[in-house]
């Protein structure tokens, strides 16, 4: 949703999602009876369109799959949060970041 650069401290904003990533509800059985086969069909209507979005072949995990309190699930990649962190006084890279 945005970005802080102050002095050293870099912050990422993200909306918040307080039904976590998809693979806390698939992998927790406790949690497992809220996804109900129409919130599943809903979550893979919106990754299809995710998928559709980016126009190319995607190794999404389900762990970058964020749920809001709706279920609604948004799909977003920590790790290149963490590959770029490095390498943060450049503003460009030779290598592919993020996920594949």
């Amino acid at each position: 949703m945005g970005c802080r650069v102050k002095e050293d401290e870099k912050l990422l904003i993200y909306e918040f999602m307080p039904n976590r990533s998809l693979d806390t509800h698939l992998f927790d059985p406790a949690r497992r009876p809220e996804l109900d086969w129409g919130r599943r069909f809903n979550i893979i209507q919106w990754v299809a369109r995710g998928l559709l979005y980016l126009h190319h072949d995607s190794y999404l995990k389900v762990s970058n799959i964020l749920l809001d309190e709706n279920m609604n699930p948004k799909i977003s990649d920590f790790l290149l949060a963490l590959i770029v962190q490095g390498t943060q006084h450049l503003t460009n890279t030779q290598k592919v970041v993020g996920t594949l």
